[in-house]
Protein backbone atom coordinates (compact mmCIF):
# COMPACT_ATOMS: atom_id res chain seq x y z
CA UNK A 1 0.00 0.00 0.00
CA UNK A 2 2.86 2.63 0.46
CA UNK A 3 4.56 1.77 -3.16
CA UNK A 4 0.82 2.63 -3.96
CA UNK A 5 0.02 -1.07 -5.48
CA UNK A 6 -3.28 -2.73 -4.77
CA UNK A 7 -1.81 -5.76 -5.07
CA UNK A 8 1.32 -7.20 -3.34
CA UNK A 9 4.05 -6.34 -5.90
CA UNK A 10 5.80 -9.19 -8.35
CA UNK A 11 9.34 -9.11 -8.60
CA UNK A 12 8.89 -8.52 -12.43
CA UNK A 13 6.42 -5.70 -11.89
CA UNK A 14 8.88 -3.42 -9.71
CA UNK A 15 11.89 -4.45 -12.48
CA UNK A 16 9.57 -3.19 -15.05
CA UNK A 17 8.64 0.10 -13.37
CA UNK A 18 11.90 0.98 -12.70
CA UNK A 19 12.84 0.57 -16.49
CA UNK A 20 9.86 2.29 -17.36
CA UNK A 21 10.86 5.14 -14.65
CA UNK A 22 14.51 5.30 -16.11
CA UNK A 23 16.30 4.57 -13.05
CA UNK A 24 18.54 2.29 -14.69
CA UNK A 25 20.15 5.19 -16.96
CA UNK A 26 21.21 6.86 -13.62
CA UNK A 27 23.37 4.22 -12.07
CA UNK A 28 27.20 3.31 -12.03
CA UNK A 29 28.24 2.54 -15.84
CA UNK A 30 29.97 -0.51 -13.87
CA UNK A 31 26.84 -1.68 -12.97
CA UNK A 32 24.34 -1.18 -16.09
CA UNK A 33 24.61 -4.22 -17.86
CA UNK A 34 23.49 -6.35 -14.83
CA UNK A 35 19.66 -6.08 -15.43
CA UNK A 36 20.63 -7.12 -19.20
CA UNK A 37 22.74 -10.12 -17.83
CA UNK A 38 20.14 -11.38 -15.20
CA UNK A 39 17.20 -10.21 -16.95
CA UNK A 40 17.27 -9.87 -20.15
CA UNK A 41 19.86 -11.70 -22.52
CA UNK A 42 20.00 -15.79 -22.54
CA UNK A 43 23.80 -16.51 -22.14
CA UNK A 44 25.11 -18.44 -19.54
CA UNK A 45 28.52 -19.07 -20.82
CA UNK A 46 29.02 -15.70 -20.75
CA UNK A 47 27.10 -14.72 -17.32
CA UNK A 48 30.47 -14.70 -15.21
CA UNK A 49 32.41 -12.84 -17.84
CA UNK A 50 29.92 -9.94 -17.99
CA UNK A 51 29.39 -10.09 -13.98
CA UNK A 52 32.55 -10.41 -12.40
CA UNK A 53 33.82 -6.54 -13.66
CA UNK A 54 30.16 -5.38 -11.91
CA UNK A 55 30.94 -7.19 -8.53
CA UNK A 56 34.93 -6.39 -8.55
CA UNK A 57 33.42 -2.61 -8.98
CA UNK A 58 30.59 -3.32 -6.11
CA UNK A 59 32.98 -5.24 -3.62
CA UNK A 60 35.52 -2.12 -4.00
CA UNK A 61 32.74 0.44 -3.40
CA UNK A 62 31.27 0.57 0.60
CA UNK A 63 27.93 1.97 -0.66
CA UNK A 64 26.93 -1.15 -2.69
CA UNK A 65 29.05 -3.69 -0.94
CA UNK A 66 26.28 -4.96 0.96
CA UNK A 67 24.35 -6.00 -2.23
CA UNK A 68 27.11 -7.95 -3.56
CA UNK A 69 26.10 -10.70 -1.80
CA UNK A 70 22.83 -11.07 -2.73
CA UNK A 71 23.14 -10.49 -6.17
CA UNK A 72 25.75 -13.45 -6.14
CA UNK A 73 22.74 -15.58 -5.34
CA UNK A 74 20.36 -14.01 -7.31
CA UNK A 75 23.20 -14.73 -10.50
CA UNK A 76 23.90 -17.98 -9.53
CA UNK A 77 20.25 -18.81 -9.03
CA UNK A 78 19.95 -17.49 -12.99
CA UNK A 79 22.77 -19.25 -14.22
CA UNK A 80 21.56 -22.60 -13.01
CA UNK A 81 17.72 -21.45 -14.83
CA UNK A 82 19.00 -21.04 -18.05
CA UNK A 83 22.12 -23.81 -17.70
CA UNK A 84 18.83 -26.01 -17.37
CA UNK A 85 17.23 -24.63 -20.32
CA UNK A 86 20.12 -25.53 -22.60
CA UNK A 87 21.65 -28.93 -20.77
CA UNK A 88 20.95 -32.14 -19.60
CA UNK A 89 23.79 -33.01 -17.82
CA UNK A 90 27.08 -30.61 -17.32
CA UNK A 91 30.17 -31.81 -15.37
CA UNK A 92 31.07 -30.25 -11.81
CA UNK A 93 33.88 -28.41 -13.22
CA UNK A 94 32.73 -26.79 -16.13
CA UNK A 95 29.49 -25.52 -13.80
CA UNK A 96 32.40 -24.56 -11.41
CA UNK A 97 34.25 -22.64 -14.14
CA UNK A 98 30.54 -20.84 -15.50
CA UNK A 99 30.04 -19.71 -12.16
CA UNK A 100 33.28 -18.18 -10.92
CA UNK A 101 31.94 -15.62 -9.15
CA UNK A 102 30.37 -17.72 -6.50
CA UNK A 103 31.60 -20.82 -4.82
CA UNK A 104 30.67 -24.78 -6.12
CA UNK A 105 29.15 -25.20 -2.01
CA UNK A 106 27.34 -21.92 -2.70
CA UNK A 107 25.75 -22.74 -5.95
CA UNK A 108 24.35 -26.18 -4.53
CA UNK A 109 22.83 -23.99 -1.79
CA UNK A 110 21.32 -21.85 -3.71
CA UNK A 111 19.80 -24.88 -6.21
CA UNK A 112 18.34 -26.35 -2.86
CA UNK A 113 16.61 -23.51 -2.13
CA UNK A 114 15.24 -23.37 -5.29
CA UNK A 115 14.32 -26.97 -5.10
CA UNK A 116 12.57 -26.55 -1.88
CA UNK A 117 10.46 -23.40 -3.08
CA UNK A 118 10.14 -25.97 -6.46
CA UNK A 119 11.63 -23.19 -8.71
CA UNK A 120 14.19 -25.09 -10.12
CA UNK A 121 14.78 -29.35 -10.51
CA UNK A 122 18.81 -29.86 -10.07
CA UNK A 123 20.49 -32.62 -8.68
CA UNK A 124 24.11 -32.51 -7.95
CA UNK A 125 25.79 -36.02 -8.89
CA UNK A 126 28.96 -36.01 -6.56
CA UNK A 127 29.45 -40.22 -7.17
CA UNK A 128 29.86 -39.26 -10.97
CA UNK A 129 31.03 -35.24 -10.49
CA UNK A 130 28.00 -33.92 -12.79
CA UNK A 131 24.88 -32.19 -11.96
CA UNK A 132 21.83 -32.85 -13.56
CA UNK A 133 18.67 -30.72 -14.62
CA UNK A 134 15.01 -32.35 -14.67
CA UNK A 135 12.53 -30.08 -16.01
CA UNK A 136 10.85 -32.31 -16.91
CA UNK A 137 9.19 -32.29 -13.53
CA UNK A 138 8.37 -28.79 -13.05
CA UNK A 139 6.64 -28.59 -17.20
CA UNK A 140 3.37 -26.88 -15.61
CA UNK A 141 5.28 -24.03 -14.11
CA UNK A 142 7.56 -23.54 -16.87
CA UNK A 143 4.43 -23.13 -18.98
CA UNK A 144 2.85 -20.97 -16.91
CA UNK A 145 6.06 -18.98 -17.06
CA UNK A 146 6.68 -18.75 -21.05
CA UNK A 147 2.43 -17.66 -21.13
CA UNK A 148 3.54 -14.75 -18.63
CA UNK A 149 6.09 -13.72 -21.00
CA UNK A 150 3.81 -14.27 -23.98
CA UNK A 151 1.15 -11.89 -22.34
CA UNK A 152 4.04 -8.95 -21.51
CA UNK A 153 5.04 -8.89 -24.60
CA UNK A 154 1.92 -8.84 -26.20
CA UNK A 155 1.25 -5.70 -24.20
CA UNK A 156 3.89 -3.91 -24.71
CA UNK A 157 2.84 -4.47 -28.65
CA UNK A 158 -1.01 -3.31 -27.96
CA UNK A 159 1.37 0.21 -26.30
CA UNK A 160 3.07 0.29 -29.31
CA UNK A 161 0.01 0.48 -31.45
CA UNK A 162 -1.88 2.80 -28.95
CA UNK A 163 1.04 4.82 -29.40
CA UNK A 164 1.41 4.92 -32.48
CA UNK A 165 -1.98 6.98 -33.46
CA UNK A 166 -3.35 5.18 -36.23
CA UNK A 167 -7.82 5.00 -36.17
CA UNK A 168 -8.21 1.53 -37.04
CA UNK A 169 -12.14 2.24 -38.08
CA UNK A 170 -11.39 5.01 -40.04
CA UNK A 171 -8.79 2.93 -42.40
CA UNK A 172 -10.25 -0.02 -44.54
CA UNK A 173 -9.21 -3.13 -42.41
CA UNK A 174 -8.55 -5.36 -45.27
CA UNK A 175 -5.98 -3.30 -46.56
CA UNK A 176 -4.66 -2.63 -43.00
CA UNK A 177 -4.46 -6.67 -42.99
CA UNK A 178 -2.97 -7.36 -46.10
CA UNK A 179 -0.36 -4.85 -45.02
CA UNK A 180 0.56 -6.48 -41.74
CA UNK A 181 0.55 -9.58 -43.60
CA UNK A 182 3.20 -8.74 -46.11
CA UNK A 183 5.37 -6.82 -43.42
CA UNK A 184 4.83 -10.59 -41.74
CA UNK A 185 6.07 -12.40 -44.90
CA UNK A 186 8.84 -9.80 -45.48
CA UNK A 187 10.12 -10.36 -41.92
CA UNK A 188 9.51 -13.40 -42.12
CA UNK A 189 12.00 -13.67 -44.94
CA UNK A 190 14.48 -11.42 -43.35
CA UNK A 191 14.45 -13.83 -40.37
CA UNK A 192 14.74 -17.18 -42.24
CA UNK A 193 18.19 -17.53 -42.30
CA UNK A 194 18.49 -16.69 -38.68
CA UNK A 195 15.74 -19.00 -37.82
CA UNK A 196 17.46 -21.55 -40.36
CA UNK A 197 21.01 -21.03 -38.26
CA UNK A 198 19.05 -21.36 -34.85
CA UNK A 199 17.40 -24.32 -35.78
CA UNK A 200 20.69 -25.69 -36.34
CA UNK A 201 22.13 -24.50 -33.78
CA UNK A 202 19.31 -26.28 -31.96
CA UNK A 203 20.10 -29.57 -33.60
CA UNK A 204 23.41 -29.15 -33.16
CA UNK A 205 22.89 -28.61 -29.16
CA UNK A 206 20.68 -31.92 -29.30
CA UNK A 207 23.46 -33.93 -30.69
CA UNK A 208 25.62 -32.82 -28.14
CA UNK A 209 23.44 -33.59 -25.56
CA UNK A 210 22.30 -37.47 -27.09
CA UNK A 211 26.53 -37.92 -27.04
CA UNK A 212 27.10 -36.67 -23.46
CA UNK A 213 24.06 -39.04 -22.42
CA UNK A 214 25.65 -41.41 -24.09
CA UNK A 215 28.76 -40.74 -22.85
CA UNK A 216 27.33 -40.33 -19.16
CA UNK A 217 25.61 -43.53 -19.87
CA UNK A 218 28.83 -45.49 -20.73
CA UNK A 219 30.68 -43.94 -18.13
CA UNK A 220 27.71 -44.82 -15.19
CA UNK A 221 28.25 -48.60 -16.82
CA UNK A 222 31.64 -48.97 -16.33
CA UNK A 223 31.45 -47.03 -12.76
CA UNK A 224 29.02 -49.59 -11.79
CA UNK A 225 31.09 -52.24 -13.27
CA UNK A 226 34.06 -50.43 -11.55
CA UNK A 227 32.25 -50.47 -8.28
CA UNK A 228 31.22 -53.37 -8.62
CA UNK A 229 34.84 -54.80 -8.82
CA UNK A 230 36.04 -52.97 -5.97
CA UNK A 231 33.27 -53.99 -3.78
CA UNK A 232 34.37 -57.64 -4.65
CA UNK A 233 37.96 -56.58 -3.86
CA UNK A 234 36.83 -55.13 -0.60
CA UNK A 235 35.15 -58.15 0.83
CA UNK A 236 37.65 -59.72 -0.23
CA UNK A 237 40.03 -57.84 2.18
CA UNK A 238 37.77 -57.77 4.53
CA UNK A 239 37.42 -61.25 4.54
CA UNK A 240 41.20 -61.56 4.67
CA UNK A 241 41.50 -58.61 7.38
CA UNK A 242 39.24 -60.85 9.37
CA UNK A 243 40.98 -63.86 9.28
CA UNK A 244 44.16 -61.56 9.99
CA UNK A 245 41.54 -60.26 12.94
CA UNK A 246 41.16 -63.52 14.86
CA UNK A 247 44.64 -64.28 13.79
CA UNK A 248 46.22 -61.58 15.59
CA UNK A 249 43.28 -62.01 18.35
CA UNK A 250 44.42 -65.50 19.23
CA UNK A 251 48.46 -64.19 19.08
CA UNK A 252 46.59 -61.76 21.62
CA UNK A 253 44.91 -63.84 23.88
CA UNK A 254 47.83 -66.45 23.96
CA UNK A 255 50.58 -63.80 24.95
CA UNK A 256 47.95 -62.64 27.15
CA UNK A 257 48.16 -65.75 28.92
CA UNK A 258 51.35 -66.17 29.07
CA UNK A 259 52.09 -62.89 30.55
CA UNK A 260 49.34 -63.57 33.24
CA UNK A 261 51.11 -67.31 33.91
CA UNK A 262 54.07 -65.54 33.91
CA UNK A 263 53.03 -62.52 36.00
CA UNK A 264 51.56 -65.81 38.38
CA UNK A 265 54.75 -67.10 38.58
CA UNK A 266 56.47 -64.53 39.85
CA UNK A 267 53.93 -63.75 42.39
CA UNK A 268 54.65 -66.81 43.87
CA UNK A 269 58.24 -66.58 43.73
CA UNK A 270 58.05 -63.25 45.55
CA UNK A 271 55.93 -64.48 47.75
CA UNK A 272 57.93 -67.23 48.47
CA UNK A 273 60.95 -64.87 48.93
CA UNK A 274 58.18 -62.94 51.33
CA UNK A 275 57.54 -65.77 53.39
CA UNK A 276 61.08 -66.39 54.11
CA UNK A 277 61.95 -63.02 55.29
CA UNK A 278 58.98 -63.59 57.53
CA UNK A 279 60.25 -67.11 58.70
CA UNK A 280 63.52 -65.81 59.54
CA UNK A 281 62.14 -62.16 61.19
CA UNK A 282 58.63 -63.19 62.65
CA UNK A 283 58.40 -65.91 65.39
CA UNK A 284 56.85 -68.91 64.55
CA UNK A 285 53.43 -68.95 66.42
CA UNK A 286 53.02 -65.44 64.15
CA UNK A 287 50.47 -67.19 61.83
CA UNK A 288 47.89 -64.38 61.01
CA UNK A 289 50.48 -62.37 59.35
CA UNK A 290 51.35 -65.57 57.55
CA UNK A 291 47.52 -65.86 56.03
CA UNK A 292 47.29 -61.97 55.19
CA UNK A 293 50.67 -62.02 53.10
CA UNK A 294 48.99 -65.42 51.58
CA UNK A 295 45.72 -62.92 50.81
CA UNK A 296 47.61 -60.41 49.16
CA UNK A 297 47.55 -59.52 45.49
CA UNK A 298 50.66 -58.53 43.03
CA UNK A 299 50.62 -54.34 43.75
CA UNK A 300 50.03 -55.70 47.87
CA UNK A 301 52.55 -58.05 47.83
CA UNK A 302 55.47 -55.60 46.08
CA UNK A 303 54.23 -52.60 48.13
CA UNK A 304 54.70 -55.58 51.23
CA UNK A 305 58.03 -56.09 49.84
CA UNK A 306 59.50 -53.05 48.89
CA UNK A 307 58.26 -52.25 53.02
CA UNK A 308 60.38 -55.25 54.06
CA UNK A 309 63.22 -54.21 52.16
CA UNK A 310 62.89 -50.52 53.00
CA UNK A 311 62.68 -51.65 56.62
CA UNK A 312 65.92 -54.54 56.67
CA UNK A 313 67.41 -51.31 55.04
CA UNK A 314 66.82 -48.79 57.73
CA UNK A 315 67.71 -51.57 60.58
CA UNK A 316 70.92 -52.74 58.51
CA UNK A 317 72.16 -49.07 58.82
CA UNK A 318 71.24 -48.29 62.47
CA UNK A 319 73.67 -51.05 62.97
CA UNK A 320 76.16 -50.05 60.39
CA UNK A 321 76.00 -46.74 62.45
CA UNK A 322 76.01 -48.34 65.99
CA UNK A 323 79.04 -50.49 64.88
CA UNK A 324 81.12 -47.46 63.36
CA UNK A 325 80.05 -45.46 66.43
CA UNK A 326 81.05 -48.38 68.90
CA UNK A 327 84.58 -48.74 66.48
CA UNK A 328 85.16 -45.36 67.28
CA UNK A 329 84.43 -45.44 70.71
CA UNK A 330 87.08 -48.47 71.07
CA UNK A 331 89.61 -46.63 68.99
CA UNK A 332 89.12 -43.60 71.47
CA UNK A 333 89.55 -45.69 74.64
CA UNK A 334 92.25 -47.41 73.62
CA UNK A 335 94.28 -44.19 72.38
CA UNK A 336 93.08 -42.97 76.03
CA UNK A 337 94.20 -45.75 78.01
CA UNK A 338 97.74 -45.76 75.52
CA UNK A 339 98.30 -42.29 76.45
CA UNK A 340 99.32 -42.46 80.23
CA UNK A 341 100.83 -46.10 79.29
CA UNK A 342 103.04 -44.57 77.31
CA UNK A 343 103.82 -41.68 78.87
CA UNK A 344 104.47 -44.25 82.68
CA UNK A 345 106.93 -46.38 80.13
CA UNK A 346 108.88 -43.14 79.32
CA UNK A 347 108.81 -41.51 82.71
CA UNK A 348 109.79 -44.64 84.30
CA UNK A 349 112.65 -45.37 81.27
CA UNK A 350 114.03 -42.20 81.95
CA UNK A 351 114.18 -42.41 85.48
CA UNK A 352 115.61 -45.69 85.57
CA UNK A 353 118.53 -44.55 82.98
CA UNK A 354 118.62 -41.11 85.08
CA UNK A 355 119.31 -43.23 88.26
CA UNK A 356 121.74 -45.78 86.42
CA UNK A 357 123.70 -43.08 85.04
CA UNK A 358 123.77 -41.33 89.20
CA UNK A 359 124.57 -44.65 89.92
CA UNK A 360 127.42 -44.92 87.84
CA UNK A 361 128.52 -41.48 88.33
CA UNK A 362 128.85 -42.34 91.64
CA UNK A 363 130.62 -45.63 91.69
CA UNK A 364 133.14 -43.81 89.11
CA UNK A 365 133.30 -40.95 91.89
CA UNK A 366 133.75 -43.30 94.35
CA UNK A 367 136.40 -45.13 92.61
CA UNK A 368 137.82 -42.05 91.11
CA UNK A 369 138.12 -41.23 95.15
CA UNK A 370 139.40 -44.13 96.72
CA UNK A 371 141.57 -44.35 92.97
CA UNK A 372 142.53 -40.83 94.61
CA UNK A 373 143.54 -41.24 97.79
CA UNK A 374 145.76 -44.48 97.04
CA UNK A 375 146.91 -42.41 93.93
CA UNK A 376 147.87 -39.72 96.40
CA UNK A 377 149.67 -42.52 98.68
CA UNK A 378 151.19 -43.30 95.76
CA UNK A 379 152.10 -39.98 94.60
CA UNK A 380 153.39 -39.20 97.72
CA UNK A 381 155.36 -42.68 97.56
CA UNK A 382 156.36 -41.99 94.05
CA UNK A 383 156.32 -38.45 94.22
CA UNK A 384 158.94 -38.80 91.40
CA UNK A 385 156.57 -39.59 89.09
CA UNK A 386 154.53 -36.22 89.40
CA UNK A 387 154.75 -35.47 85.87
CA UNK A 388 153.76 -39.33 84.14
CA UNK A 389 150.83 -39.84 86.73
CA UNK A 390 149.64 -36.20 85.48
CA UNK A 391 149.67 -37.24 82.00
CA UNK A 392 148.00 -40.90 83.51
CA UNK A 393 144.95 -39.28 85.10
CA UNK A 394 144.28 -36.99 82.42
CA UNK A 395 144.47 -39.82 80.07
CA UNK A 396 142.38 -41.76 82.64
CA UNK A 397 139.37 -38.76 82.40
CA UNK A 398 139.14 -38.53 79.03
CA UNK A 399 138.59 -42.40 78.57
CA UNK A 400 135.91 -42.65 81.37
CA UNK A 401 134.12 -39.09 80.12
CA UNK A 402 134.25 -40.88 76.46
CA UNK A 403 132.69 -44.38 78.01
CA UNK A 404 130.17 -42.44 79.99
CA UNK A 405 129.73 -40.70 76.70
CA UNK A 406 129.02 -43.94 74.73
CA UNK A 407 126.80 -45.31 77.27
CA UNK A 408 124.44 -42.60 77.44
CA UNK A 409 124.16 -42.45 74.36
CA UNK A 410 123.45 -45.88 74.01
CA UNK A 411 120.66 -45.89 76.42
CA UNK A 412 118.99 -42.92 74.55
CA UNK A 413 118.95 -45.02 71.72
CA UNK A 414 118.08 -47.94 73.70
CA UNK A 415 115.01 -45.19 75.18
CA UNK A 416 114.05 -44.55 71.79
CA UNK A 417 113.89 -47.79 70.11
CA UNK A 418 111.42 -48.87 72.47
CA UNK A 419 109.39 -45.86 72.10
CA UNK A 420 109.68 -46.69 68.74
CA UNK A 421 108.51 -50.30 68.65
CA UNK A 422 105.57 -49.09 70.93
CA UNK A 423 104.67 -46.89 68.48
CA UNK A 424 104.63 -49.39 65.81
CA UNK A 425 102.72 -51.33 68.00
CA UNK A 426 99.94 -49.26 68.62
CA UNK A 427 100.30 -47.77 64.68
CA UNK A 428 99.55 -51.97 63.49
CA UNK A 429 96.71 -52.08 65.90
CA UNK A 430 95.21 -48.99 64.82
CA UNK A 431 95.70 -50.03 61.16
CA UNK A 432 94.15 -53.39 62.06
CA UNK A 433 91.48 -51.48 63.83
CA UNK A 434 91.02 -49.25 60.38
CA UNK A 435 91.42 -52.82 57.88
CA UNK A 436 88.79 -54.63 59.88
CA UNK A 437 86.53 -51.24 59.85
CA UNK A 438 86.92 -51.03 55.71
CA UNK A 439 86.40 -54.22 55.62
CA UNK A 440 82.77 -54.08 57.10
CA UNK A 441 82.14 -50.75 55.00
CA UNK A 442 83.06 -53.31 51.69
CA UNK A 443 80.68 -55.65 52.62
CA UNK A 444 78.18 -53.35 53.77
CA UNK A 445 78.93 -51.74 50.03
CA UNK A 446 78.50 -55.10 48.31
CA UNK A 447 75.20 -55.49 50.37
CA UNK A 448 74.39 -52.46 49.28
CA UNK A 449 75.14 -52.89 45.55
CA UNK A 450 73.76 -56.49 45.58
CA UNK A 451 70.34 -54.75 46.95
CA UNK A 452 70.41 -52.40 44.62
CA UNK A 453 70.98 -54.25 41.43
CA UNK A 454 67.97 -56.70 43.09
CA UNK A 455 65.89 -53.57 42.90
CA UNK A 456 66.86 -52.69 39.60
CA UNK A 457 65.90 -56.22 38.73
CA UNK A 458 62.24 -55.91 40.05
CA UNK A 459 61.69 -52.48 38.50
CA UNK A 460 62.85 -53.79 35.70
CA UNK A 461 60.05 -56.81 35.82
CA UNK A 462 57.40 -54.30 36.87
CA UNK A 463 58.46 -52.26 33.69
CA UNK A 464 58.19 -55.21 31.15
CA UNK A 465 54.99 -55.97 32.47
CA UNK A 466 53.47 -53.06 32.15
CA UNK A 467 55.15 -52.67 28.69
CA UNK A 468 53.48 -55.74 27.27
CA UNK A 469 49.73 -54.73 28.97
CA UNK A 470 50.01 -51.62 27.26
CA UNK A 471 51.33 -53.05 24.22
CA UNK A 472 48.60 -55.48 24.41
CA UNK A 473 45.75 -52.49 25.07
CA UNK A 474 47.23 -50.70 22.08
CA UNK A 475 47.28 -53.72 19.56
CA UNK A 476 43.64 -53.92 20.83
CA UNK A 477 42.51 -50.29 20.72
CA UNK A 478 44.50 -50.02 17.00
CA UNK A 479 42.04 -52.91 15.95
CA UNK A 480 38.98 -51.54 17.20
CA UNK A 481 39.64 -48.05 15.34
CA UNK A 482 40.65 -49.83 12.34
CA UNK A 483 37.32 -51.44 12.47
CA UNK A 484 35.68 -48.35 13.25
CA UNK A 485 37.33 -46.89 10.09
CA UNK A 486 36.05 -49.85 7.99
CA UNK A 487 32.62 -49.30 8.87
CA UNK A 488 32.69 -45.72 8.39
CA UNK A 489 33.89 -45.87 4.90
CA UNK A 490 31.36 -48.76 4.50
CA UNK A 491 28.87 -46.54 5.62
CA UNK A 492 29.80 -43.75 3.11
CA UNK A 493 29.70 -46.17 0.33
CA UNK A 494 26.56 -47.49 1.08
CA UNK A 495 25.28 -43.70 1.62
CA UNK A 496 26.82 -42.64 -2.20
CA UNK A 497 25.51 -45.84 -3.27
CA UNK A 498 21.68 -44.70 -2.13
CA UNK A 499 22.25 -41.62 -3.23
CA UNK A 500 23.36 -42.29 -7.10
Amino acid sequence: ALLGYSAPPTRSALIEELVEKGITANCYPEISDVLAVLEEDMAPLKMAARLNPALAFMDANEDLKIYSEPLRKVAAFRLLQQLGRVYDVMHLSEVEKLSSFVSLADLEKTALEALKTRALSIRFDHQNKCIRFESGLFATAGMRGQLSVLARRLTTVAKMLADSGVDVGDMDRERLVAQWRDRAVQRAKLLANEEHRAALERKGLIEEKKAEQQKATEKAAAEAKRRAAEEKAEREEAEKKRIAKVLRERDIERLRREAEDKEKEELRKLKAELDAKKAVEKKVGDEEDEEDVAGLNKEELLTKQRVETMKAKRDKEKKMVTSFRRSDYIERALREAQRPLVTDVYKRETESAQKQVQALITETVEKAKAKHATDVALRNETLFMADDREAFVSQLLSTADLEFENWASEQRAKVEEENRLAMEAYAAEVQAIEAKKAAFEAEEAAAAEQRLEKERKDRDRETRLREREEETRRLAEKERLRDEEIARIRQQQSKGGAAA
